[in-house]
């Protein structure tokens, strides 16, 4: 069953997803998450707020990860969160649950993840 057209109506109600992999998941590969997101982000005319880039657990990578939204009401708000976790099995929280605490705090919070200091 193809999910993409039903992420991409939650994504036009205005409703952010996290699309997230393991960076060692041997069911569902990064590389394709990364495409569905870069596509819906295309699709649905949103602009990368972020560069694809580390996030951070504390002073070690955590993983790489890219944002992109859109205006409403004159602010910018991220609607899709791309994010890989480094270290991770199809199973994130299970396999690396630091990371995936804070992956799902930032998220839940509406704040983008951790980045090293430019």
């Amino acid at each position: 069953m193809n999910l993409v057209p039903l992420v991409s109506d939650i994504l036009k109600a205005g409703i952010p997803i996290l699309l997230y992999s393991g960076d060692q998941d041997s069911k569902i590969p990064l590389t394709q998450t990364r495409i569905i997101a870069n596509n819906l982000a295309k699709d649905l005319k949103l602009v990368p707020f972020t560069k694809y880039g580390p996030w951070y657990d504390k002073k070690q990578v955590g993983g790489w990860s890219q944002s992109f939204g859109g205006l409403k009401d004159g602010k910018n708000v991220t609607y899709l969160t791309y994010a890989t976790v480094r270290g991770a099995a199809h199973e994130v929280p299970f396999t690396s649950p630091s990371q995936a605490l804070i992956l799902f705090r930032s998220f839940l919070k509406g704040v983008p993840l951790p980045r090293p200091s430019e």
